[in-house]
C-alpha cells in the first residue's frame, strides 16, 4: 500500500489493472484507459519496476500479473464505490467492442464486470450465457455457480414478462447442472425444476416443457416418489395432447416406462418403452442429452431391457442392453454412459445374477463416476461392488458395504432401488448365517415398497423372507415359506414377471419336492417352463431345468 501511494501516476494504471483481475493484458488496459503508447508504456514500465507486478511478454501482447494477491485487493480498495462501477463498466464496454473473442469464450468475465457496474439486465444475460457454455463442456459445477450468480440479481431488475422468461432461461440450465453435480434427488435439484415448471405458464413456450418435465420426473423417481413420477409422465403426455410430436412422444412414454418397471407393472412398461423408442431418431433427439441429461434413446432401450426380461425374453432383453450400451459409448455424454452402466450393465447383471458382469460393472461405473464427478453413479458402484463381493463369498464384508452404499445414495438424495437394496442386504445377512435379521431387513423392505409404491421387487423380496424363515427353521417354518412362496408366484403374476414367476415357481418345487410332493411340483413348474422359447442359457432357467429333471427321477 505504501509503495502503492508513492508511485502516484501509476496509481490510476493499478486500479484499473486491479479492477480487470489478478492477470491483464496490456490491450485491455490500453483500451480501457484509452492512453496511446507513448503515454501507457512508460506508467507500466513503472509499474514493472515497483514490483508489484510481473511482466511476461512486450506490447502489444505483454501480460500483467499482481504479485500478491493482497496488492491487487490494495488497490482496488483505493477506489469508492462510485469508481469502481465507472471502471468495471468502461471494462465490460472495451471488452464488447474490441475483444469479441474473449466475449465469446469468457461470457462469465463480462458477467462479473456487468455485475460490478450495476448493469444487471445484461449481467444475467452473460450468467446465463456462461452457464450454458460451462454445462456444454460438462463443466457442471461451473455452470451451476455461473447461473446461481444469476438468479442472485434477479432482485436487482424490474418485475415483468421479460424478467420471468429470464428466470425461467435460468432455473432451467439450473436444474440439469444440479441434476449431475448434487443428484437427481437433491432437493436444490427439485426446486430449480419446480421453479421452471411453475413459470412455463407464463413463458408461454410448450417446446420448453419436455426437459422440465424430464427433470422434474427423473427428481421425483430418484426421491423414491414413484406415484408423483408416474403423474409426472402421464400430465406431460396429456399437456402435449393429439398434435404431440415425436420428441414429446419418445419423452412422455419413455417416463411412464420408466416409472411402471419400478411400480410393478411390467406389461405397461413394455408397451410404453417400445413407443418411446419408436419416436426416438438418433440424428434428431441425440443432441438433446444435453439439455435431458441422458439421450432419450438409451433410456428407453434401457428400460425395454428392463421390461422384457419380465416379459420372459432374456436374450431380447440383453440384445437391447447391449444396443443401450453401445450408443452410449458413441454418444459420448458422461451422464448417458453413467445411466446405461448403471441399467444396462450392473441391474442388469443383477437380475441374470451374474457377479462377473457386476464386478466388472461395478468397476466401470466407478471409474467413470470419479473421472467426470458424478456422485449419483458413484454411489449406486458401491452397491454393484457390494453385491459382487457377496457372490463372491464374504458375506460379512458385503454387509458392510451395502450399508454403506445405502448411506451415500442417501447423501445424494437418491432413495430409488432401496427395496433391491435392502433386499440385498437380507440376503447378505442369510449368507452371514443371520437369518433373523435377514428377516427383519426383508420385511423392511416391503415396507418401504408400500410406503413409495417401488413394488418391482416385491415377488423377490417375498421368496426371500421364505428362504430365512426355512433358515430360523421354526416348527412352523415350511407352512409359513410356502406362504411366502405363493405370495411371490401371486405378485409375480401379478405383474407380468414371467421370470421372476419361474423363480418363485422354481422355489415351490424345490420346497415340494423336500416334501415328497413331486406331482404337485412337476404339475407347477412344468407349463412355467414350458412357456420358454428363449434364455436356456439363463441361470434361472437352468435353475429350472434341474428341478424338472430332479422331478421325473424321482
Amino acid at each position: 500500500m505504501a509503495r502503492l501511494d508513492r508511485l502516484a501516476p501509476v496509481r490510476g494504471i493499478a486500479q484499473i489493472g486491479a479492477a480487470i483481475g489478478r492477470e491483464f493484458s496490456y490491450e485491455l488496459m490500453q483500451a480501457v484507459s484509452k492512453l496511446a503508447d507513448h503515454e501507457l508504456s512508460p506508467l507500466l514500465d513503472q509499474f514493472v519496476a515497483s514490483e508489484l507486478v510481473q511482466q511476461r511478454g512486450s506490447p502489444p501482447d505483454a501480460l500483467y500479473t499482481f504479485k500478491h494477491a493482497l496488492v491487487q485487493d490494495a488497490a482496488y480498495e483505493t477506489l469508492l464505490k462510485s469508481q469502481r462501477a465507472r471502471i468495471h463498466a468502461q471494462i465490460a464496454e472495451a471488452i464488447k467492442r474490441d475483444f469479441p473473442e474473449m466475449s465469446a469464450r469468457h461470457p462469465d468475465v463480462l458477467a462479473h464486470h456487468c455485475s460490478e457496474a450495476g448493469l444487471f439486465e445484461e449481467a444475467i444475460g452473460y450468467w446465463l450465457k456462461a452457464g450454458h457454455l460451462a454445462a456444454g463442456r460438462f463443466a457442471n459445477i461451473e455452470a451451476a455457480v455461473n447461473l446461481e450468480k444469476g438468479l442472485e440479481l434477479l432482485d436487482r431488475i424490474p418485475a415483468d414478462a421479460v424478467r420471468d422468461r429470464t428466470e425461467f432461461e435460468l432455473w432451467a440450465a439450473l436444474g440439469p447442472a444440479l441434476n449431475v453435480t448434487r443428484g437427481y434427488g437433491a432437493p436444490e435439484t427439485i426446486a430449480a425444476y419446480e421453479h421452471a415448471r411453475d413459470l412455463l405458464r407464463s413463458v408461454n413456450d410448450p417446446s420448453r416443457s419436455g426437459p422440465i418435465y424430464h427433470g422434474l420426473f427423473s427428481a421425483y423417481y430418484s426421491r423414491a416418489n414413484f406415484d408423483k413420477a408416474l403423474e409426472t409422465g402421464k400430465e406431460f403426455l396429456s399437456r402435449a395432447g393429439d398434435q404431440a410430436d415425436a420428441s414429446s412422444l419418445c419423452i412422455g412414454h419413455r417416463m411412464i416406462a420408466c416409472a411402471q418397471n419400478s411400480i410393478g407393472d411390467f406389461a405397461l412398461a413394455l408397451d410404453h418403452a417400445e413407443q418411446a423408442l419408436a419416436n426416438y431418431d438418433v440424428d434428431r433427439h441425440g443432441p438433446l442429452a444435453w439439455r435431458f441429461n441422458h439421450d432419450l434413446g438409451v433410456s428407453a432401450r434401457c428400460h425395454l431391457g428392463i421390461s422384457l426380461w419380465h416379459a420372459g425374453y432374456p436374450e431380447r432383453s440383453r440384445a437391447i442392453e447391449r444396443e443401450a450400451l453401445e450408443f452410449a459409448a458413441n454418444l459420448n455424454h458422461p451422464n448417458t454412459i453413467g445411466y446405461a452402466l448403471y441399467f444396462a450393465g450392473g441391474i442388469s447383471a443383477v437380475r441374470r445374477r451374474d457377479p462377473e458382469a457386476l464386478a466388472d460393472c461395478a468397476r466401470r461405473l466407478g471409474a467413470h463416476a470419479k473421472h467426470h464427478g458424478l456422485p449419483h453413479w458413484s454411489a449406486r458402484s458401491a452397491w454393484f461392488e457390494a453385491l459382487a463381493i457377496l457372490a463372491h463369498g464374504s458375506a460379512a464384508e458385503a454387509i458392510v458395504r451395502i450399508q454403506a452404499a445405502m448411506g451415500l445414495c442417501g447423501q445424494v438424495g437418491n432413495y430409488s432401488f432401496r427395496p433391491a437394496m435392502l433386499g440385498g442386504l437380507a440376503v447378505a445377512n442369510l449368507a452371514a448365517g443371520r437369518a433373523d435379521e435377514a428377516l427383519r431387513v426383508a420385511d423392511e423392505a416391503l415396507q418401504v415398497a408400500e410406503q413409495t409404491s417401488e413394488r418391482g421387487f416385491d415377488a423377490e423380496l417375498w421368496r426371500v423372507k421364505a428362504e430365512a424363515v426355512l433358515a430360523i427353521g421354526e416348527s412352523n417354518a415350511q407352512a409359513m415359506a410356502e406362504s411366502h412362496l405363493d405370495t411371490a408366484l401371486q405378485v409375480a403374476r401379478s405383474q407380468a414377471s414371467r421370470m421372476l414367476e419361474l423363480r418363485a415357481a422354481t422355489s415351490v418345487a424345490r420346497l415340494w419336492i423336500h416334501q415328497d410332493r413331486t406331482t404337485e411340483a412337476s404339475n407347477l413348474i412344468g407349463p412355467v417352463f414350458g412357456w420358454f422359447t428363449e434364455g436356456f442359457a439363463e441361470p434361472d432357467l437352468q435353475d429350472a431345468k434341474n428341478v424338472i429333471d430332479r422331478v421325473s427321477r424321482c
